[in-house]
């Protein structure tokens, strides 16, 4: 793929005037107030990080870093994913994890 100078200026400018928000999209941030008005947030976040994905992976892991961010006290969120008779670890943020759970058995 080759870019002219104009398709470069083109380019330059849409990142100029987005560069705030893609760097907000990346910001930690702490939830405050009322608690059913953050998690509405947070819905609005996990639907606008997951629009147009199919990818389940990319979704979960985008999922937990986001819960990661809103959650306050935990050392561990993430998903385990159903796997012929057993739990698979998947994506998470946080401590290790086991990888493996089978059926009927906790951690």
């Amino acid at each position: 793929m080759t870019y002219d100078r104009h398709s470069f200026l083109v380019m330059n400018d849409f990142y100029r005037t987005n560069i705030e928000e893609v760097l907000n999209m990346f910001e930690t941030m702490q939830y405050s107030g009322d608690k059913a008005k953050a998690y509405e947030f947070l819905i609005k976040q996990l639907k606008a990080l997951s629009e147009g994905e199919a990818d389940h992976t990319a979704l979960l892991s985008n999922a937990a870093a986001l819960l990661n961010q809103f959650l306050q006290d935990i050392n561990w969120v993430g998903f385990y994913i159903w796997k012929d008779t057993e739990l698979v670890l998947g994506p998470f943020q946080g401590l290790p994890a086991c990888i493996r759970i089978e059926y009927g058995k906790g951690v």
